[in-house]
């Protein structure tokens, strides 16, 4: 032991946790995640899984998967349960219909009020712009077909 009662292993509480949601780590993207911000993310893939609610009760729900998520840790890779209609709606009104075509599309996520001191996540009406990586991408594709075209 250390300073009496304090333990060795112990650290102080980080800066960046400012929301007691963040104090308790998930697998699923919430709103205390976005950290007031809006946030754009690439969708990888939609797949179904069981989600055990708070209640106990199993429901079967949609989970988005992120591109951006692929290149981390395995404790920091959040995926987002797609629960809310309005939610899947506004993707289907920027990115068409049938859910097969939002892989490689980009949304823009961001934190609201909802049921009073609560915050969901819900999908931002515009589509956002390429990010860099996806510009270098193009750059590179470009830069090869004027290479081919000489």
């Amino acid at each position: 032991m250390k300073n009496g009662n304090q333990q060795e292993n112990e650290v102080p509480l980080a800066k960046d946790i400012t929301d007691v949601k963040l104090m308790f780590p998930s697998k699923y993207l919430r709103a205390a995640d976005l950290r007031g911000c809006d946030v754009s993310l690439t969708i990888s893939k939609i797949t179904r899984r069981v989600v055990r609610g708070k209640d106990g009760s199993d429901e079967r729900l949609y989970i988005v998967h992120f591109k951006e998520m692929q290149g981390r840790a395995e404790d920091e890779r959040k995926v987002w349960i797609l629960s809310a209609k309005c939610n899947a709606d506004m993707i289907a009104s920027m990115h068409g219909g049938n859910p097969h075509g939002w892989f490689g599309k980009r949304i823009t996520l961001y934190p609201t009020p909802w049921r009073g001191e609560q915050l969901a996540i819900r999908v931002r009406p515009t589509v956002p712009q390429p990010s860099n990586d996806d510009m270098a991408a193009h750059r590179e594709a470009d830069a090869a077909l004027a290479a081919e075209g000489e």
